[in-house]
């Protein structure tokens, strides 16, 4: 290694900070270093998600409300869902996890659900 073994951060490249590796990998291929690696394993935690469907009007609107707020159209379904189940909890009381009953629509929502239309708790 070169004198200044002590704060490199590659001994690939020899490079001393990151944006210098970067740099490296940049204009080098590691096909070229192949032999020079070694095999590393680590986990990948995936989390895992529940699809829902959206009818496509509703997507639409939702799609335009998401792009207006620079936010991704899942982002605000999840904020959204969120605020609401924590306002229910608000006036619920706490509920645990693992809550019992799923509770009745309320009367706009249930009349939105008939109907197909948007509904807004604010």
């Amino acid at each position: 290694m070169s004198e200044n073994s002590e704060t490199q951060l590659s001994s690939i490249s020899g490079a001393d900070t990151y944006e210098a590796i970067g740099e490296f990998w940049d204009t080098h291929s590691s096909a070229d270093y192949w032999d020079q690696g070694y095999d590393v394993e680590f986990e990948i935690s995936v989390p895992h998600r529940h699809r829902v469907s959206i009818e496509v009007n509703l997507f639409g609107r939702l799609a335009e409300v998401a792009r207006h707020r620079g936010v991704s159209s899942e982002t605000l379904v999840n904020l959204w869902i969120a605020e609401r189940l924590n306002a229910m909890d608000t006036d619920q009381g706490e509920r645990t996890e693992h809550a019992t009953a799923p509770q009745p629509l309320e009367p706009a929502e249930k009349q939105v659900a008939e109907k197909g239309e948007s509904y807004s708790a604010e």
